[in-house]
């Protein structure tokens, strides 16, 4: 399927592989909707796709608050008509014991990885229902299919608890012409680490380059209308031993 000329709406597009995506994206003919927390990030991924000669707006938006979401959707929406594809990419890591975790980090853990995708997702859903197609492409983690102290144990909890909720849409949008997929990758070479305080190079013999994973979502997104990928799992490969 050509997805050049629809409209596609990242969240978490600032930086790691939101950022990846939306410059791919671009580069194949998809206006945007880039979304994130850091207005001049915005600008600078912005600037990057400028060469595709696409529409893109950005908008400075916490997807854990879902007023300030309805309303982005809704501006985003009167300006190119309709919302294409939405992917929920946003997200926040912290690690540790679980007893070492305050209210505040728990709440915002939820808020950010599992609440802004469900917000997002209510607010596009009605746009997509009315053209009768769509696809929505939640990036989850491993953590959402396994479980593992690494991952840490609230973010394993938010993601398990996304992979449900993605689940069940999926049964609830049936006949709806809205593909809903769950998208679960392995450790990318992203700052999500060091967003949580954490120092740790990028490896990439250790971690995926997110400009390769971005390559995997649309083609995913560009498949036939009467497929679907709803569940896939991308993880590093080394034939080093």
């Amino acid at each position: 399927m050509d997805i050049s000329k629809q409209a596609v709406l990242i969240t978490g597009a600032s930086d790691g592989l939101g950022r990846a995506m939306a410059i791919d994206l671009a580069e194949k003919g998809c206006n945007l909707v880039i979304i994130g927390r850091n207005k001049e990030k915005l600008l600078n991924v912005k600037e990057q796709i400028k060469k595709f000669n696409v529409i893109c707006l950005e908008f400075v938006c916490d997807v854990s608050d879902p007023d300030a979401v309805k309303k982005t959707v809704d501006n985003a929406v009167s300006q190119l008509e309709h919302i294409d594809i939405l992917i929920n990419n946003a997200g926040i890591w912290a690690a540790g014991p679980v007893e070492t975790y305050d209210v505040k980090k728990i709440n915002q853990l939820f808020a950010t990885n599992t609440l802004g995708t469900i917000y997002m997702t209510q607010a596009v859903i009605p746009y997509m229902k009315k053209q009768n197609r769509g696809q929505i492409l939640n990036v989850m983690s491993i953590a959402g299919v396994e479980c593992k102290d690494a991952y840490g144990i609230i973010y394993t909890a938010t993601k398990h608890a996304l992979s449900g909720f993605t689940d069940t849409l999926k049964e609830e949008l049936s006949g709806t012409g809205i593909k809903v997929m769950g998208f679960y990758p392995g450790g990318m070479a992203t700052n999500i680490l060091k967003a949580a305080g954490i120092e740790m190079p990028n490896s990439e013999d250790l971690s995926m380059k997110t400009e390769d994973v971005a390559k995997i979502i649309s083609f995913v997104l560009s498949l036939p209308k009467d497929v679907v990928m709803d569940h896939f799992e991308v993880r590093k490969f080394t034939s080093k031993v």
